[in-house]
């Protein structure tokens, strides 16, 4: 070996300039590198101390706490010659973020995160993927990554948490080298300093020989711990709210057509209330956005919902939303501001177009006159007249005319829209989604039980005799629209499209042209379906 890798240049390297200051910061590692002439272990361990002790403990390079320390116990003191044995759970002033659980090689030795900091920022322990993940906001954020060996935690979610205990981080670390060289009195220590110390590190490096029993001749040592000091406690965004930042959007434009700009902080807009703000725009000033701002949360399903005039992330946030309009969706300025989180605010911002008009007569009706008011919106429609539907042929023939989806495919309900583009695949996507929805899930073991004869007939052909045998006037052209809409599917959507393709879109007049018309149409003619069973069979009989 290059009897240079003993002065631990590198890693010093590292200590100096990274450790403590990427943006993942590593609080526990064990690693040993073995080969034939040349073994190297890694230990990295830390501990969070009283600001009060830190800048002493930079008098020596002894680790403070070591990993097998911070474990509860008893320990026996001595008053007048008697023993009195004491329960105790850490003898140190250090608290360990990690600690090192040991079952006297019964069981494999693993590292154990401190609960208090799981416990602060509300992690989830995804085992499968080894990591801690934040789900406060919505958005899933890896936070702390772990394995056997290592385990490292984001900067800001380490800083924040030291920061509100006002414990300072101490990071140890000790770098073993052995090998074998032909003399370590090679070693040129006047050109580099065997100890250092500074305000923030302090480390000590040597070497030394083996005797001749050992594997190895000589071995390189380098020990020391970085400080880490913690922040301002008062800066902290859990306790200071005010430290939100605020987004501006497009209220307005100018004379010379130039957007204008206003902050969405409600405590700064006219609320008819507070005379101090005026000379504000109102709360309920709309701010526009391209439809397709919606897109991201359709796409996830599982952790967001769009429903008529709201959307909201699981249990974390809500925002009112008017998305009965025509061409956009629109938000009341103050609501961006007190209901978004930033990251949300800033996605929005990019969407953020001009005022075109005002808000929907629905939104109006509902949010200004608090009228009850029905859905305008063609894919709103829908689903809140197949919902209705649904509940009522369940409530009085005790069977699903259409069969709930499956977990796995309840994703085809909730992203059911009409296409925010003008664009084939989001076509197709709808179009097999509705599909999924009506046409997959006629529930034909039920029909069966209530027709008189079938032969091979499935899925429409089953509905068809349904509907012909219960004298349904229409039934012919539900059942042809049916068809229709399953050929649009079957040949364009799960096939290479073809003649077979333009054909079955000419029969349900969709213009590629104008994708976004077409859907809003099937919708309307999907909706109007609904309405005529549920007159022939809920009300007329």
């Amino acid at each position: 070996m290059n009897i240079d890798k003993y002065y631990f240049e590198d890693w010093i390297s590292y200590i100096k300039n990274k450790l403590g200051n990427e943006a993942w910061i590593t609080i526990y590692k064990y690693k040993v590198k073995d080969s034939e002439n040349l073994e190297i272990s890694e230990a990295i361990y830390s501990a969070l101390v009283p600001k009060v002790d830190s800048k002493q403990m930079l008098d020596h390079t002894d680790w403070d706490l070591c990993w097998d320390q911070a474990v509860p116990g008893f320990i026996t003191t001595y008053e007048n010659s008697q023993p009195e044995i004491h329960y105790y759970t850490n003898t140190s002033s250090c608290e360990p973020l990690v600690r090192l659980r040991s079952f006297h090689g019964v069981k494999e030795n693993y590292p154990e995160m401190a609960e208090e900091i799981i416990l602060f920022h509300n992690l989830y322990n995804d085992r499968e993927n080894n990591r801690y993940v934040s789900v406060d906001e919505g958005e899933e954020i890896e936070v702390i990554k772990y394995s056997d060996s290592e385990i490292k935690i984001k900067k800001k979610f380490l800083l924040d948490f030291i920061s509100a205990k006002q414990l300072d981080l101490m990071i140890f670390f000790d770098i073993t080298i052995m090998s074998n060289v032909e003399s370590i009195s090679q070693i040129d220590w006047l050109q580099f300093e065997k100890d250092l110390k500074t305000d923030n590190l302090r480390y000590s490096r040597g070497a030394n020989e083996f005797d001749g029993s050992l594997k190895f001749n000589s071995f390189g040592h380098l020990m020391g711990k970085k400080l880490i000091p913690c922040g301002d406690f008062n800066k902290l965004k859990q306790i200071n709210p005010s430290v939100k930042e605020y987004q501006d959007f497009i209220i307005n434009e100018d004379e010379a057509g130039h957007p204008t700009f206003f902050t969405s902080n409600p405590n700064k807009l006219r609320n008819n209330l507070d005379k101090n703000t005026l000379d504000s725009p109102h709360y309920l000033t709309p701010v526009f956005f391209k439809r397709d701002v919606l897109s991201k949360y359709y796409n996830n399903p599982s952790l967001y919902q769009i429903d008529d005039n709201h959307l909201s992330c699981c249990g974390v946030w809500s925002l009112r939303i008017d998305n009965n309009h025509n061409e956009y969706i629109v938000v009341y300025l103050g609501d961006l501001g007190r209901d978004l989180p930033e990251k949300e605010q800033i996605y929005w911002k990019s969407y953020n177009v001009a005022p075109d008009g005002t808000i929907s007569e629905t939104y109006f009706k509902r949010s200004i006159l608090a009228e009850f008011t029905p859905p305008s919106s063609e894919d709103l429609i829908f689903k809140n007249k197949f919902i209705t539907f649904q509940n009522s042929w369940l409530k009085k023939f005790k069977w699903n005319l259409f069969l709930p989806l499956s977990p796995n495919d309840e994703h085809n309900f909730q992203s059911l829209r009409v296409p925010m583009k003008n664009e084939q695949a989001e076509f197709d996507n709808q179009i097999l989604s509705l599909c999924k929805v009506i046409i997959d899930s006629i529930n034909v073991e039920e029909i069966k039980k209530n027709i008189n004869k079938y032969n091979d007939e499935k899925g429409i052909g089953l509905f068809n005799i349904f509907l012909k045998e219960n004298n349904h006037l229409d039934a012919q052209n539900i059942i042809d629209f049916l068809k229709n809409l399953y050929n649009v599917r079957s040949t364009g959507v799960g096939h290479r499209k073809g003649k077979n393709y333009t054909k079955a879109i000419e029969k349900l007049e969709i213009k590629p042209s104008n994708f976004i018309t077409s859907f809003k149409n099937i919708l309307n003619r999907t909706s109007q379906i609904l309405d005529q069973l549920s007159n022939h069979f809920l009300e007329n009989k």
